[in-house]
């Protein structure tokens, strides 16, 4: 990382640790989560990416293989986006503490905290006891 991108690196770490997300651009978001992960030219990486998946959401649901294959980012920068997404995934659903469906709406949003991050196609088996209840869940 050469220092123009190490400076940019401490900017943007001071400005997320004083003010969260809130006040940061989805470009500077991803130049961050990238300052972690690529070795050089930071800026035009994420410009490069928003420019052809037009949002962070986008890179995340992108298949890591693709962007190794199109260079777009390093090993560690495809692998690190995707576990973004994995984690906050995993964080969804620990938060919602879901584990009685009561009703259509609290099915549905366990369902949709279990895909969050997903690329590929996925089966969710859910085993209910009479009361609803969760008894487990996988995916397929």
């Amino acid at each position: 990382m050469d220092n123009n991108d190490k400076s940019l690196k401490s900017k943007l770490m001071k400005k997320y640790i004083e003010n969260g997300l809130a006040l940061m651009s989805e470009t500077e978001i991803l130049e961050l989560i990238l300052s972690f992960s690529e070795k050089k030219d930071i800026c035009s990486t994420a410009e490069n990416l928003l420019d052809c998946y037009r949002s962070i959401s986008n890179i995340s649901k992108i298949d890591p293989k693709t962007l190794l294959k199109d260079k777009m980012l390093s090993r560690q920068g495809a692998v690190l986006i995707k576990l973004i997404a994995v984690m906050s995934r995993v964080y969804n659903m620990d938060k919602d503490n879901i584990s009685k469906t009561d009703s259509v709406e609290t099915a549905m949003n366990f369902l949709k905290n279990c895909y969050i991050g997903i690329s590929g196609e996925k089966i969710s088996i859910i085993a209910l006891e009479k009361d609803f209840t969760i008894k487990d869940y996988c995916f397929v």
